[in-house]
Order: structure tokens, then C-alpha cells, then sequence
């Protein structure tokens, strides 16, 4: 779907529902007349004719309240789908950056490459990507993107997973929306599920109360129907009084002995039908790829479809006991509370252990679903070919910024192996963009997504950047400090000899060009070997004369051009050192000289 489809569709939603609205809003007023229509009939007479009337009306209003709650969910389904179809037609333009879901919660000291390549917080490559509605599936992205696959085989049935799902288009659109009406259910959707149905261990219900949950309700019906027969009825009406109490007396024990069971169980209730139409979903549909098979055969086998149906009609009856008046009267009748507290651990005893399964599941699925995103938008993008190399490489044709809006972004090509590469260039003219370009869609790479290039491919590495170094007051480290921290981990992992990239811009940026140069020749000498690509930016031309022993150096440059005395820049890599500056020029613009 491109964008004037998706632009098409968001406004077919909104048409749908105002129609629905409107119906909605008609059916609510007959409904109103119905009710009226049937008490009216009865107040004008009680005869045969009119009793029928009535009748009449009380089965229009029935039929009416399922036409009303079937309009209802609708609209919810239409809310869903215009979030889903809103946050596409974002991504064709920069009014992705808004989104709420920013991973922000997800930057860490142990990660700097989160900051570093903008994979987490504002204008992030989470953010981009992002379809995931579920706390669990958030946080699998996170650690899909943080961490990647553990090796190439996991990542090549990734990319097939994310390839059928991106193939897939309606079952993808109705996951994401059934995932999205989550966010409209309350307090399930806040929590992890699984925790509020297992964070409690409830006794069971002891023997004395199951036999007076069947015992205490079919006494009150003799007593009352004995009553109404006029059969004893000063005996049988206080007996049905006695009764009535305890049943009321002994639903009130068995709530408070469950610790609150079923209040948990109403918080989740809302979300209960969307969790049981994505599994239905899930089990519906036919998969290729392994990792879409194995998910489906976990929801099948553990015949989620009939149990999460079992615990919707569970929250369906505790949600019927929630106001103060069908609590007494159901409790009193019917000792209601005792028959859902016994359902529910009769359920929850049975499929304890597969709850967390199923979350797991659909979090996955959510991860895929993110990971394809890229495959919808305007971007022009392939699968990596990922190797498992001893010696680290990467090759790329028109390799792009996937935060960069297509219209404007450049792509440059290249081929890196084991060398120490020095980029030199003006200001603004794309090195630190090109070297994220690089990082950003490596990480892209070890997920299993697609990456925004003509053609890539490169070995399993290990990813490291100093980039956004800060300081920091309170712990009393300065930013060159806080440097030479990075600098120092990834000397201590090029020792290990395992394939790794490293992208520093602007080495030793904190501290004066005469210890600069010479800290950076030391530093590139330790990070070189046959496992390593150094890449590194600098403002130093010095450092782009730099001959170490048996240490690799490549220089590369981007440059800037003028037409009518403005500067102007092409942001295409080039061999060799830069040779022009033009922060003289900068100064003019800006009016400082």
C-alpha cells in the first residue's frame, strides 16, 4: 500500500464512521422509544392485545441493544484502524517524529550506540518503526534492535519471517489493528496481562462452599417458587430471607478470601476480546517461514483459541456483577461471585503456564510486524547478505539515512574491509551522517529487516561508536574523559580478535589539536587488525598524513561547493584527504564577522 492509498483509505475510515455514528445515535433513540412504546402499551391496558404489544416492543429493544453493541464495535475497530492507517501516512512525512512511542525508556549508558545512531529516543529509528501496541512487544523491539540476532542463521529466518509478513498484507493490517484497540482498554492494556491473571495465588475454592454454591441457589428457587405457590408462605418466606443472607454472606467471604480475583479480572476485561481475535487470527492464517510456523503451532497446540474463549465468557460473567446492585442481587441469588472465582482458577490452574506463552507470541509477531515496516514506505531498500567472516567487511550501493526524508536524502557506495579509514571534511558536509548511515542500517542488518540501500552486504560484526559522548557534572567526568571510556572498551574488544566496526566522530574532539592528533595516532594503531574497521571523522588534515607500521590507513573526504557566494554541499564521499575549509564563510553567513 503507498501513500495515496493509505491516504485514501484514512478517508474512507472517517466517512465510515461518521455513517456509523449517525446509525449509532438513531439506534439509541429508537431504543429509548421502544422502552417507552412497550410501557405505554401496558399502562393503557393489561388485555391480551396489548400484553402482545408489548412483547413486541421489549423484543425490538433486545434486538436493538445487539444492533447498538454490534455498531459499537465497530466504531472501536474503525478508532484502531485510523491509528494504524494515521501512524502510516506520518511515516511519509516527518509526522512520524511525533509519535508518542519513541523508545525513549530505552536509551542506556550500556548501549551508547542507542544515542549515538539515534536507534532510541526522538526522531529515532524506533520511532519509525514502532507497530507494536503491547508492553512486550515494545520491549522485544528494543532488544531486537539493541541486541540483535544471536547468529546469521537466526537473522536469515528473520528476514525470511519479515518477508512474509511484509507479503501478507491483510493479515498484517487486521493484526495491527486488533493490536491497536488495545490501547483502548483500560488498565489490561497498561500492565502485562499475564501478571495481573498469575500475580496472585488463590486459594482454591474449599469443598464446603462448592457444595453451598449449588445448594444455597436451588434452596432460594424451591423456597420462592413454594412462596409464590402459596405453599407455606409465612414458613417458606422467611426461609427464602435465611437463604438469600447466606448465600450473600458467603460470595462476600469467598471475594475477600480470593484477594480480589475478580477485581483483577474486570481491570483486564476490556482487553480480553482483542486478545482472543488476534490468537483467533494467528491460528487462522497459513505460514512459510519457520519462524511464523513455530509462533502459530505454539497457539495451536496449546489450544489457545477455545481457552482464551473460556476466560472472555469468565470476564463476561465477572464484568456482570460490577455495579453495586447486580452484585447483591446475583451474589444473593445466585452466590455469583463464588461460581467466577471457581471458573477462574479451574482456568487459570489448566493454563498458567501458556499464558505467557501466547503474550510471547503475539510480542514476536509485533516485532516482525515492526521490522517490515520499511518494506511500505517510500524507501528504496533490499535484504542484507549477512556472512559469518572472520575478517569484518561491508559493501553497499547507494547506501541512505532511513531517518532521512527520501525526497532529500543522499546515498553514497562503498567498500570498507579490515583498515583504519580516516574522513576528513567541512562542516555540515555528511561525514557524521554517512558514518550513521553506516551504523543505523548495520543494526538494521543484525535484526533481519531490510535496510535502506540498493545492494548491501557485509559480515557479522559487533557494532561500536563514540559519537555523543557527554559529560557529567555530578560523577565529575569531562567529555573527553567520558571518550577515552568508549575509546578504551573498544580497544579492550578489538584485543579479543572477534569481527567488529567502530565509528568514532570527531576523535578527541575535548582536548587541544596538538594531543589530539598525537592521542589519535596511538589510539588508530591499537584499534587496527585483521578483525577491525576503524572509521573515523576529523576537522585534523593532520591526522590524514598519519603512516603507522602495519596499520592500514584510507582517507576519504566530503567537500563543499559555492554558486553565487552560498555554500552548497553534494554529500558524496570521496578518495582521499579533504583540502578546503569553510568555517571563515559559515561566520559571514550567520553575521558574526
Amino acid at each position: 500500500m503507498n501513500k495515496e492509498k493509505y491516504e485514501k483509505r484514512y478517508q474512507e475510515i472517517l466517512k465510515e464512521k461518521t455513517e456509523l455514528k449517525n446509525k449509532f445515535n438513531k439506534i439509541s433513540t429508537m431504543r429509548l422509544i421502544s422502552v417507552a412504546a412497550a410501557v405505554v402499551s401496558v399502562c393503557i391496558s393489561r388485555s391480551v392485545p396489548f400484553i402482545l404489544i408489548c412483547g413486541i416492543f421489549i423484543a425490538a429493544f433486545i434486538y436493538l441493544i445487539r444492533v447498538h453493541s454490534e455498531i459499537e464495535k465497530k466504531l472501536k475497530y474503525l478508532n484502531a484502524e485510523e491509528k494504524v492507517i494515521k501512524s502510516y501516512v506520518n511515516r511519509f512525512n516527518d509526522g512520524w517524529k511525533e509519535s508518542a512511542d519513541d523508545g525513549n525508556q530505552f536509551l542506556s549508558d550500556d548501549f551508547p550506540q542507542g544515542c549515538d545512531l539515534d536507534i532510541f529516543g526522538r526522531s529515532s529509528l524506533y520511532q519509525l518503526l514502532c507497530q507494536a501496541y503491547t508492553q512486550r512487544g515494545k520491549k522485544g523491539l528494543a532488544d531486537a534492535l539493541r541486541y540483535g540476532k544471536t547468529d546469521i542463521e537466526q537473522i536469515k529466518k528473520s528476514q525470511c519471517a519479515v518477508k512474509e509478513l511484509s507479503e501478507k498484507n491483510e493479515f498484517r493490517h487486521k493484526f495491527q489493528c486488533y493490536c491497536a484497540l488495545l490501547e483502548s482498554s483500560g488498565k489490561g492494556y497498561q500492565s502485562d496481562i499475564s501478571e495481573i491473571i498469575t500475580d496472585s495465588d488463590p486459594k482454591p475454592v474449599n469443598i464446603f462452599m462448592k457444595i453451598f454454591m449449588w445448594l444455597l441457589p436451588s434452596a432460594d428457587i424451591l423456597f420462592i417458587l413454594l412462596f409464590i405457590f402459596n405453599i407455606y408462605p409465612q414458613i417458606t418466606s422467611i426461609a427464602a430471607c435465611l437463604v438469600t443472607a447466606c448465600s450473600f454472606f458467603f460470595s462476600c467471604i469467598e471475594n475477600a478470601v480470593s484477594q480480589g480475583i475478580l477485581k483483577k479480572i474486570n481491570d483486564i476485561h476490556k482487553c480480553v476480546n482483542s486478545y482472543s481475535e488476534i490468537i483467533k487470527l494467528i491460528d487462522s492464517e497459513n505460514f512459510k517461514s519457520e519462524i511464523l510456523s513455530d509462533l502459530k503451532k505454539v497457539i495451536s497446540e496449546t489450544s489457545a483459541v477455545n481457552q482464551i474463549k473460556k476466560f472472555e465468557k469468565i470476564s463476561n460473567f465477572a464484568e456482570m456483577r460490577s455495579n453495586a446492585i447486580a452484585f447483591f442481587l446475583y451474589n444473593a441469588f445466585l452466590m455469583w461471585d463464588v461460581h467466577c472465582v471457581n471458573s477462574f482458577i479451574k482456568w487459570q490452574n489448566k493454563n498458567m503456564k501458556n499464558i505467557s506463552k501466547w503474550l510471547d507470541v503475539i510480542a514476536e509477531l509485533e516485532v516482525s510486524v515492526s521490522l517490515s515496516v520499511m518494506t511500505k514506505l517510500d524507501i528504496t531498500y533490499c535484504y542484507p547478505e549477512v556472512s559469518d567472516s572472520e575478517e569484518p567487511y561491508i559493501k553497499f550501493k547507494n547506501l541512505r539515512h532511513p531517518l532521512i526524508n527520501q525526497s532529500v536524502v543522499i546515498g553514497n557506495t562503498a567498500l570498507f574491509e579490515p583498515s583504519s579509514v580516516i574522513i576528513t571534511g567541512s562542516n555540515m558536509s555528511g561525514k557524521t551522517t554517512f558514518m550513521r548511515s553506516i551504523g543505523i542500517n548495520l543494526i538494521l542488518a543484525n535484526t533481519g529487516a531490510p535496510v535502506a540501500s540498493d545492494e548491501f552486504s557485509t559480515a557479522y560484526m559487533k557494532i561500536m561508536t563514540s559519537m555523543r559522548t557527554q559529560d557529567s557534572v555530578s560523577d565529575g567526568i569531562s567529555t573527553f574523559y567520558a571518550e577515552l571510556i568508549r575509546i578504551k572498551s573498544m580497544v579492550e574488544y578489538a584485543a579479543q580478535n572477534k569481527p567488529v566496526i567502530m565509528l568514532i566522530d570527531e576523535i578527541f574532539k575535548g582536548t587541544n589539536s596538538k594531543d589530539r592528533i598525537s592521542c589519535a595516532e596511538k589510539t588508530i594503531k591499537r584499534l587496527s587488525g585483521r578483525n577491525t574497521i576503524t572509521i573515523v571523522t576529523t576537522h585534523d588534515f593532520e591526522l590524514c598524513s598519519v603512516e603507522l607500521d602495519k596499520v592500514n590507513i584510507i582517507n576519504y573526504h566530503f567537500s563543499e561547493y559555492y554558486e553565487d557566494e552560498k555554500i552548497k554541499f553534494d554529500y558524496k564521499i570521496k578518495n582521499g584527504k579533504c583540502t578546503t575549509t569553510n568555517a571563515k564563510h559559515l561566520l559571514k553567513m550567520v553575521g558574526i564577522i
